[in-house]
């Protein structure tokens, strides 16, 4: 009787027991909820900030944040991400581009943080670009690819470098850029450019050939390449071929300004 006893405690014991644990796994998951739930909020608030222009939504990440600290079981490095994430959104490049080093500092293999760090680098340097300060630009498409070797970076950095007049560290990154993706007719119309500022010619014509033939998905674009073109015939004395290549701009885009020879071009210095 004493032993039945014993083991009645036992099973009142074993039972709190297992009811203290569903209490807390219940706990923990409506926890995790929240969490989700709020991280959705976030997720939807700022996409309408970013295609719609609308106003961040700062109660959502107000509400995610506070979640986040008082259940203190959100992955770390998943938050560090949508951390940074609200900083782009409401204009904080600074604070944005810190949390996503801090990341990476901690989570070297955040290949998510990886990737949205180079966006938030490329961002800036076409920001900078169109502010005409073209060596910071260079340095945000520099970092951009030495964090990640994109074509995207390769080639803004290769192009501003053009622009500085370091032709041959822009034919060096637009070879990269080609590398990567090769059926990108305005890398090879970069490069045909630098080639020509270096005197290259021949590679600047090979270029230019390669990029027309990249080139349908636009006529505009196509005609802007073909100016170019005729442009270099008419440095190179070529003014048939040059005449050809203004005739072919003319039917692209009709109406376009074009130079009814060379004797009408102005020859580059």
């Amino acid at each position: 009787m004493f032993s039945t006893g014993i083991d009645s405690r036992r099973r009142n014991i074993s039972g709190l027991w297992l009811i203290l644990t569903l209490v807390v796994a219940l706990v923990s998951h409506f926890s995790r909820l929240s969490i989700v739930w709020s991280r959705n909020r976030l997720a939807l608030g700022l996409t309408a900030t970013v295609l719609h222009n609308e106003p961040p939504p700062t109660a959502a990440w107000k509400d995610y944040s506070t979640n986040v600290t008082k259940y203190e079981i959100e992955d770390p490095a998943r938050f560090l991400r949508w951390q940074g994430i609200w900083y782009v959104a409401t204009g904080q490049s600074l604070k944005a581009e810190e949390v996503f080093r801090d990341d990476l500092a901690r989570f070297p293999d955040d290949g998510v943080v990886k990737r949205l760090l180079v966006n938030l680098y490329l961002q800036q340097g076409k920001y900078y670009r169109s502010m005409h300060q073209s060596q910071t630009a260079l340095h945000y498409f520099q970092s951009a690819y030495n964090l990640w070797h994109n074509p995207d970076a390769a080639a803004w950095a290769g192009y501003v470098s053009q622009e500085l007049g370091n032709y041959e560290e822009a034919v060096q990154y637009l070879t990269e850029a080609i590398r990567m993706r090769s059926y990108y007719s305005n890398y090879y119309y970069w490069r045909a450019t630098a080639y020509r500022s270096m005197r290259q010619m021949d590679k600047a014509f090979s270029d230019y050939q390669s990029a027309i033939e990249r080139s349908g998905w636009s006529q505009e674009h196509e005609a802007e390449i073909r100016l170019a073109l005729g442009s270099l015939y008419c440095e190179l004395e070529y003014p048939v071929l040059a005449e050809q290549e203004f005739s072919r701009v003319r039917a692209l885009v009709p109406g376009v300004s074009t130079p009814a020879n060379c004797l009408n071009f102005r020859r580059r210095p």
